[in-house]
Protein backbone atom coordinates (compact mmCIF):
# COMPACT_ATOMS: atom_id res chain seq x y z
CA UNK A 1 0.00 0.00 0.00
CA UNK A 2 2.92 2.41 0.56
CA UNK A 3 3.81 1.83 -3.35
CA UNK A 4 0.22 3.28 -4.30
CA UNK A 5 0.31 5.75 -2.14
CA UNK A 6 3.57 6.98 -3.06
CA UNK A 7 2.74 7.08 -6.76
CA UNK A 8 -0.33 8.97 -6.06
CA UNK A 9 1.99 11.79 -4.80
CA UNK A 10 3.94 11.67 -7.99
CA UNK A 11 1.96 11.26 -10.70
CA UNK A 12 0.62 14.93 -10.86
CA UNK A 13 4.58 16.09 -11.44
CA UNK A 14 4.79 13.12 -13.99
CA UNK A 15 1.43 15.14 -16.06
CA UNK A 16 2.91 18.25 -15.47
CA UNK A 17 6.21 16.74 -17.27
CA UNK A 18 4.63 15.01 -19.72
CA UNK A 19 2.30 18.30 -20.65
CA UNK A 20 5.14 20.18 -20.92
CA UNK A 21 7.42 17.66 -23.25
CA UNK A 22 3.96 17.64 -25.01
CA UNK A 23 4.02 21.38 -26.16
CA UNK A 24 7.97 21.48 -26.80
CA UNK A 25 7.72 18.70 -28.79
CA UNK A 26 4.59 20.48 -30.71
CA UNK A 27 6.92 23.15 -31.13
CA UNK A 28 9.90 21.76 -32.46
CA UNK A 29 7.71 19.86 -34.88
CA UNK A 30 6.46 23.33 -36.74
CA UNK A 31 9.75 25.02 -36.04
CA UNK A 32 10.97 24.85 -39.96
CA UNK A 33 7.70 25.83 -41.46
CA UNK A 34 7.51 28.92 -38.88
CA UNK A 35 11.15 29.97 -39.72
CA UNK A 36 10.61 29.81 -43.50
CA UNK A 37 7.18 31.55 -43.44
CA UNK A 38 8.50 34.39 -41.06
CA UNK A 39 12.30 34.56 -42.03
CA UNK A 40 14.07 37.15 -43.68
CA UNK A 41 15.47 36.64 -47.35
CA UNK A 42 18.70 37.61 -47.86
CA UNK A 43 21.76 37.90 -50.53
CA UNK A 44 25.52 37.55 -49.91
CA UNK A 45 28.80 36.83 -51.89
CA UNK A 46 30.80 33.55 -50.42
CA UNK A 47 34.43 34.71 -49.51
CA UNK A 48 35.54 31.40 -48.03
CA UNK A 49 34.50 27.77 -48.77
CA UNK A 50 35.48 25.20 -45.74
CA UNK A 51 36.32 21.58 -46.04
CA UNK A 52 34.42 20.79 -42.84
CA UNK A 53 32.32 23.57 -41.59
CA UNK A 54 31.05 22.12 -38.46
CA UNK A 55 34.40 21.22 -37.14
CA UNK A 56 36.45 24.01 -35.28
CA UNK A 57 39.96 24.57 -36.29
CA UNK A 58 41.93 24.82 -33.47
CA UNK A 59 45.44 27.35 -34.45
Amino acid sequence: MKLLATLMQVMPVFAIIGTFLLILAYDRKNLVERVKSKGIEAEGTVVEMRQNPGVVQRR
